[in-house]
């Protein structure tokens, strides 16, 4: 058994109240700004992500699109033919050592092929490449009814010395985010961390529900109280 300290990561709610009572699609989530100069590496049939809390005291909202971070060392293709498969969880499925793990699926990209950053035409030779996803034109808005949800991806197709991972960033500046990950080798999910920053490089935009307004106004403030929660997960 393995101890793991699950660190909330403070989101700037203040300004964030008055966005959301716009009631347009907003910022819900932000940590694309302070690179850890880490990655999470991807293996064939792994799944991997990260426990996110909406920002502002939010409760729900309608996800309208989102983004992610990729880094890989390769400077030219990949010589398998990679795919990645991307999804929003409810952490409404069976407890890991007393945490609510990923259950109902809210999103599935279905696979779609990758290559390196490197090879991505916006990015020229850069190591690290944004992963886009606009739902309301490619997918449709995702309705997130609690405050909480996982966002992960798979990879298949790596072969030889192929390689690809998250981008890990620091310091949220919208929403929460925890110090450790989800991970599932299809026998079931763990909590892992790795020692360094486990934090997905992301972004969400949502249009918040109605109800969520009221609830934000009057309790934005109340989850970063929560700095610190520790839990048990196998290793």
């Amino acid at each position: 058994m393995k101890t793991i300290t699950r660190k909330l990561t403070v989101a700037g709610a203040g300004m964030f109240l008055a966005a959301a009572l716009a009631a347009h699609a907003d910022t819900v989530y932000d940590n694309s700004s302070y690179d850890s100069g880490y990655s999470l590496s991807f293996a064939n049939g792994r799944t991997n992500g990260n426990e996110i809390v909406l920002g502002g005291g939010m409760t729900s909202a309608t996800i309208t699109n989102f983004s992610f971070e990729l880094y890989s060392s390769l400077t030219t293709v990949f010589s398998g033919s990679v795919q990645m498969r991307v999804f929003l969880y409810a952490n409404d499925g069976g407890l890991v050592s007393g945490y609510k793990s990923p259950g109902t699926v809210l999103f599935d990209s279905g696979l779609f092929s990758l290559q390196p950053p490197s090879q991505f035409p916006a990015n020229g030779s850069s190591l690290v490449g944004t992963v886009n996803f606009n739902l309301l034109n490619d997918y449709s808005p995702v309705s997130i009814t609690t405050s909480n949800f996982t966002f992960a991806a798979v990879v298949t197709g790596l072969v030889g010395g192929d390689n690809l991972g998250f981008e890990l960033f620091t310091n949220a500046s919208v929403g929460l985010n925890y110090g450790d990950y989800w991970s599932n080798d299809g026998t079931g999910w763990q909590l892992l961390t790795t020692g360094q920053p486990n934090s997905i490089g992301a972004k969400f935009e949502a249009t918040p529900e109605p109800s969520t307004l009221c609830l934000a106004a009057v309790g934005g403030s109340f989850l970063i109280g929560s700095a610190w929660r520790r839990r048990q997960a196998n290793k």
